[in-house]
């Protein structure tokens, strides 16, 4: 929960659309609901069809879709906020560049959300 607590510690989330690319069980929601954090929506998404449903199940309240940020195609702004807690810890091995996958990640996320001070 440290990697939790680091984000919300330094980024102010009450009252924000926060999209959370590669979502898992939808851990950072709970995290949120338990500290109070008044989301204004949670979207989460995640390639593993097996988490998303699971998170579903465990969070009723958040939005949770199999989506890869890589593919999806978003004209307008789809959130206030973009987290990426844990994706980019990945290691692909030889399967994929790693370094082009987090900058790949990275512009993407900025991308699908607004330019706000936060």
């Amino acid at each position: 929960a440290a990697r939790f607590r680091l984000a919300c510690d330094n980024v102010q989330f009450d009252e924000k659309i926060v999209l959370d690319i590669g979502c898992g069980f939808g851990d950072f929601f709970k995290f949120c609901l338990e500290r109070q954090i008044s989301l204004e929506k949670y979207i989460g998404w995640d390639v593993n069809p097996d988490l998303i449903r699971q998170a579903e199940i465990e969070n009723p309240n958040g939005e949770f879709l199999v989506s890869d940020a890589r593919e999806v195609d978003v004209i307008d702004r789809l959130a206030d906020v973009t987290v990426m807690i844990g994706v980019l810890n990945l290691n692909f091995g030889e399967s994929l560049d790693n370094d082009k996958f987090t900058k790949d990640m990275l512009s993407r996320a900025f991308g699908l959300c607004a330019a706000i001070p936060l």
